[in-house]
């Protein structure tokens, strides 16, 4: 079972309420959990839309996610027992 998922950006784990992204900017995101056998599936999320999977996330924000929660979810065998990182939120200047 997966214990915990973090992001991070360039190596460090965001722990801000606010996650400050330039518009039409490429940003990656990375989601690290827990050791897990078998290994944790992971999905990303802007608000309520899921926008990728995978441990890392390329996108380019835009106005649209401003002020919107950014978040991976991550389980291994039960899909509805998943764990969720911080759920920072985007601020796009």
């Amino acid at each position: 079972r997966v214990t915990v998922a973090a992001l991070q950006q360039n190596g460090q784990t965001i722990v801000n309420a606010t996650l400050i992204v330039n518009s039409g900017k490429p940003t990656t995101l990375s989601c690290v959990t827990g050791n897990s056998r078998p290994d944790a599936k992971i999905d990303w999320y802007i608000g309520s839309e899921k926008i990728g999977n995978g441990t890392s996330l390329n996108f380019i924000p835009t106005i649209v996610d401003h002020d919107k929660t950014i978040y991976c979810r991550a389980y291994n065998i039960d899909p509805n027992q998943p764990v969720f990182s911080d759920k920072p939120i985007l601020f796009v200047r």
